[in-house]
């Protein structure tokens, strides 16, 4: 039968998708040897099921018996458990990754109604990465609002790590509408030609959703408190929603667009524009071919307009600009060059600190169009494997749009193909422990490609359908292992700084803990004793500030000590290094934390100085600090010195201290001049450093700067 001229057209962009894909994946088919295993696991299932058709009939019919709700009740139950034991198990019922504690940190901080955290004082013992000083004199995370807005919820509930398993759960239900919303438009066009009926209606849902469950990609995204999973349940939702308004468009699907897509922008804003563009297009070609009124084609702005809202007023807060993500500001302090974690490319794209070693990469010229074909090569080749634990299986979606020529799977395969190319504008690739996590988002769309490409009226494909199985069932258990192995590993140090505080009923002191990622995840001055981390200088600063409060230290395996030590003899210790990166406010400067002891074999003040890595003459740098008692001292400014260090000032305020140069013909730690006495309020002060020059022996600018030490005269 002659295929109709939509049909062939379809089935030509089919073509073209399913080549490009193979382009972008091929070198992620056959990573390791496991995948060779996957392979031969494939072949040999493949073969018994064409030779024993029954037996894979049988299991087709087994997976149709449930009704539906039973079965996607099912599905999200068993997705909302694999979450779970991971939480509980290998995660140890804490955040495993950096974003995941941040994003923690910024939902408590909303859970008391501001964007950012209370910021006590000496405030500069509260910086951390991926945290900085707003505008509002709050402290902020790095990320957009969207996420930790959803978190707020389960804060309130004091069970904040359950969030992973109920947005599990939320996938497998988005990802079932999205197949309601496809399979309800079966037979669109012309009959028997393109759009073809699947024999059992709602299978190629349900092998969807089973083969989502095996991913080890999906329970680790699902895990941790990340954002990827919950704006691919969002993007879902509301690309089945607009399919759905082309039979119905009601004003509660099209406000539940909005909402969906406004959601995902202010939680992701890459990932919610280029869903909000398909979605856009949906709902067009319904306005195009009359099945929707222009007016109520507007409706889903209302309910994203109040999500733009809210991420406006969240960079109001936190940089001083509604136009400035916060994103941006905490790079442009952190980092070198300010604009390095930019969309785009260029020379000044990679961050020099964050990414350093893929800015390595990139060469003079920066990061350019053969570094962004890299790094989605490397994605698209991550994503089938996160996804299938066998990635040549994603290819199959792809061949079915090619084969079949439906316009739906067209859309979704497009989709796929463009969200991979869009995060090509965003140069940092793959994670070791979550693989592709920037393309999760579209992980439905590819799940249920390729269960519709498999599951048809033709009971050859059965035994393809028990292959696929096989194979992912194979290749997924060493990397369930692996993952989880890592994950054990990555959670050793990490303590439940809150738990600890709860069990041992304190309500007064300082509470430290060494660990980072710890701190951060347990900080809320606005619940509770004070928690710090401990650095290795002794928190001198923050003692003379409490001189009253014991001392609870939070150690290895949750286990606590507590002192009542003596207050500090007076003075004044700011550790420099401790303003990166969150106090910092450079001016052509590029700076990062070094540790003395490591790099240089050096003895610092708390092991880490200020190293200021990149510089020019007349480039400059403040820190604002707090003083926590008021005092006249002699102060001075210790360091580095090196034979490619700078000259530079330094001032408190309107107070100039001596001058430092930089240079020595050897690396070593040198004690800065002491200032005449100066009367030092207590509160806060703003430290000044400038670069003058260089001395005529010194190779460049650069320095490294220790601690503000103030003594008494």
């Amino acid at each position: 039968m002659t295929q109709n001229a939509p049909s062939q057209a379809i089935r030509a962009l089919g073509v073209a998708l399913l080549s490009t894909w193979a382009l972008l994946a091929a070198r992620g088919f056959f990573p390791d040897k496991m995948a060779w295993v996957a392979l031969g696991a494939f072949a040999a299932a493949l073969g018994v099921g064409l030779a024993a058709p029954g037996a894979v009939s049988r299991l087709l019919s087994w997976v149709m018996a449930p009704s539906e709700r039973a079965f996607v009740v099912a599905c999200a139950a068993v997705a909302a458990l694999a979450s779970f034991l991971v939480v509980s198990g290998p995660m140890r019922d804490r955040p495993v990754s950096i974003d995941g504690v941040v994003y923690l940190f910024q939902a408590r901080a909303l859970s008391h109604g501001h964007f950012g955290a209370t910021l006590p004082e000496p405030a500069q013992l509260f910086g951390a990465r991926f945290l900085f000083e707003g505008a509002d004199g709050r402290l902020h995370g790095v990320f957009p609002p969207g996420f930790p807005l959803l978190l707020v919820p389960f804060v309130w509930l004091g069970a904040p790590m359950i969030a992973g398993p109920t947005i599990a759960a939320a996938l497998v239900f988005a990802q079932w509408l999205l197949g309601r919303a496809i399979e309800g438009k079966q037979g669109e066009g012309k009959e028997g030609e393109g759009e073809q009926r699947v024999a059992d209606h709602g299978a190629a849902t349900r092998w969807s959703l089973l083969l989502s469950l095996p991913s080890f990609a999906r329970a680790s995204e699902t895990s941790d408190l990340l954002s990827h999973a919950w704006v691919a349940a969002l993007g879902t939702t509301a690309v089945a929603l607009a399919l759905l308004c082309r039979e119905r468009a009601t004003v509660g699907r099209l406000l539940a667009i909005g909402a969906a897509i406004g959601w995902a922008m202010a939680a992701r804003h890459l990932d919610g524009l280029v869903l909000g563009a398909f979605v856009a297009a949906i709902l067009l070609h319904a306005v195009a071919t009359k099945k929707l009124g222009v007016g109520r084609a507007l409706l889903p702005l209302l309910s994203l307009l109040p999500f733009v809202a809210l991420v406006l007023l969240a960079n109001r807060a936190a940089s001083g600009s509604p136009w400035i993500p916060t994103q941006t500001e905490y790079f442009a302090r952190s980092d070198w060059p300010t604009s390095c974690h930019r969309l785009g490319f260029g020379w000044d794209v990679g961050c020099a600190v964050e990414h350093a070693d893929e800015r390595a990469t990139f060469g003079p010229d920066g990061y350019g169009a053969a570094d962004a074909l890299r790094v989605v090569r490397e994605r698209a080749g991550t994503l089938g494997g996160d996804l299938f634990a066998f990635a040549p299986i994603a290819l199959l979606g792809f061949l079915g749009v090619a084969r079949r020529g439906r316009g739906v799977d067209a859309l979704l395969a497009s989709m796929v193909v463009v969200f991979t190319v869009a995060y090509g504008l965003f140069y940092y690739g793959s994670s070791a422990l979550f693989g592709a996590r920037h393309l999760f988002a579209v992980a439905p769309f590819v799940w249920l490609l390729v269960a519709r490409a498999l599951v048809d009226e033709e009971g050859r494909r059965r035994a393809v359908i028990a292959a696929v199985v096989v194979a992912m069932l194979v290749g997924a258990a060493p990397r369930w292992i692996s993952g989880v192995a890592r994950m054990r590993q990555g959670q050793i140090a990490r303590v439940d700084v809150r738990d600890v505080i709860r069990r041992a009923g304190i309500d007064r002191g300082l509470v430290v803990t060494g660990d980072q990622l710890s701190w951060i995840a347990a900080f809320d001055p606005s619940d509770g004793p004070l928690v710090a981390r401990f650095d290795g200088s002794g928190l001198k600063d923050l003692r003379r500030a409490f001189p009253d409060l014991p001392v609870h230290s939070v150690l290895a395996g949750d286990q606590l000590q507590t002192q009542v030590l003596p207050p500090p003899p007076p003075g004044l210790l700011v550790e420099l290094e401790r303003a990166w990166p969150s106090f910092l406010r450079p001016n052509g400067v590029g700076t990062k934390t070094a540790n003395a002891k490591s790099c240089c074999k050096v003895q610092a003040s708390g092991d880490h100085v200020l190293y200021v890595f990149e510089a020019r003459e007349g480039a400059s740098f403040t820190i604002p600090f707090s003083a926590p008692r008021a005092g006249r001292f002699a102060l001075r400014v210790d360091g580095m010195v090196a034979p490619d260090y700078g000259t530079w000032s330094i001032a408190i305020d309107e107070h100039a201290l001596p001058p430092w140069d930089g240079w020595a013909k050897d690396i070593a730690h040198k004690p800065g001049a002491p200032s005449a006495p100066i009367d030092l309020a207590a509160g806060r002060h703003v430290l000044t450093f400038r670069c003058t020059g260089r001395n005529p022996a010194s190779t460049g600018y650069r320095a490294a700067f220790d601690a503000l030490v103030g003594v008494l005269p």
